[in-house]
């Protein structure tokens, strides 16, 4: 199942109705509960979003069933994130790019790296403090 955070607010017809939240929560939980979508957690916020809802879901489209249908309803507004675990995220950086800091250079500086056979890019020449911006580096291709 992937995860996801919603960032909610609520509507000016949210607002109007807060008392009836209890029962929109348990009606959302059960329509999530549906169409496979499970509410980890939710918290009530204070800042640019009155609500945030952490979910999981077997499918994008399953997720984007729910939300549709929860602003049919007229009483939030969402932005969702789609979440990837570390390892998850990792698997993605190293099967696409390798990743590796370089300092910046000057204009007309010329910094060579190669990928070696593990797929990592040395870089020669730099003091290791100076390699503070992250760069990504396709193989055989250089800066993208």
């Amino acid at each position: 199942m992937s995860a996801y955070m919603l960032l909610c607010n609520y509507t000016d017809q949210g607002v109007r109705n807060i008392k009836e939240v209890p029962n929109r929560r348990a009606a959302a939980r059960e329509l999530g509960q549906k169409l496979g979508v499970e509410t980890k957690a939710s918290y009530l916020a204070i800042g640019p979003y009155d609500l945030v809802i952490h979910v999981e879901a077997p499918t994008d489209e399953a997720l984007a069933t729910f939300l549709l249908s929860l602003a049919s309803k007229g009483n939030v507004r969402t932005t969702t994130l789609k979440l990837f675990p570390e390892a998850e995220y990792d698997k993605i950086v190293g099967d696409r790019t390798v990743a590796t800091k370089l300092r910046t250079a000057p204009v007309g500086e010329r910094i060579s790296v190669s990928p070696s056979a593990t797929g990592r890019v040395p870089i020669t020449g730099f003091p290791r403090a100076e390699r503070t911006v992250l760069k990504c580096i396709e193989p055989g291709r250089g800066v993208m």
